[in-house]
């Protein structure tokens, strides 16, 4: 945790693909700078993969780490840098999935207040939020592509209609990715 004039404080840097699912998350002070995480964060890119960025991103290790993996990086330079490079803006107007994410996240109290005074804690919260946002939902219209399972677990201490309880579980899907960040 970082400590700012507000109090000790945490970012959370998250990598989501092309439909705003997360692919990777981590957590830092925040007093620490973006950058600093960037290489684990984007650790891992497929080939050919655009990465999006902000301009707290814009340095030349990040872009390098980015090119060392055969992606294409898409960030706006800063207003100080003395190389300018070359950026899409019709691109880079897809970061908004990045905050789409964020602000999906931030709908969770828990995580918007960071109730825990664990870092792992927080991001085993963090990653159960992205989780849930991320889950396929059920639809009245599409059956789902396996069957909801009910399981029953009987109580032996107790009988009557308290003693048994329903639980409903649904399969999670993985798909292929394009990675922004």
């Amino acid at each position: 945790m970082g400590r700012s004039r507000g109090g000790l404080t945490t970012k959370i840097h998250a990598r989501v693909d092309a439909k705003g699912r997360p692919v990777r998350l981590l957590i830092s002070p925040g007093n620490d700078h973006d950058v600093t995480h960037a290489e684990a964060l984007l650790d891992g890119l497929q080939k050919r993969a655009v990465v999006i960025a902000d301009k707290g991103y814009d340095a030349d290790r990040v872009r390098i780490c980015i090119r060392d993996q055969h992606a294409i990086p898409n960030i706006p330079n800063r207003s100080n840098r003395k190389r300018k490079y070359r950026w899409k803006k019709a691109i880079y107007r897809q970061r908004n999935h990045v905050e789409r994410f964020f602000n999906k996240l931030k709908q969770f109290r828990r995580i918007a207040t960071r109730y825990e005074k664990l870092g792992a804690t927080f991001l085993a919260f963090v990653q159960l939020a992205a989780v849930r946002i991320s889950s396929p939902r059920p639809s009245n219209a599409d059956p789902p592509a396996e069957p909801w399972r009910r399981f029953q677990l009987t109580d032996h201490r107790q009988s009557g209609p308290d003693a048994i309880y329903s639980v409903t579980a649904c399969p999670l899907r993985v798909v292929e990715h394009t990675v922004l960040a």
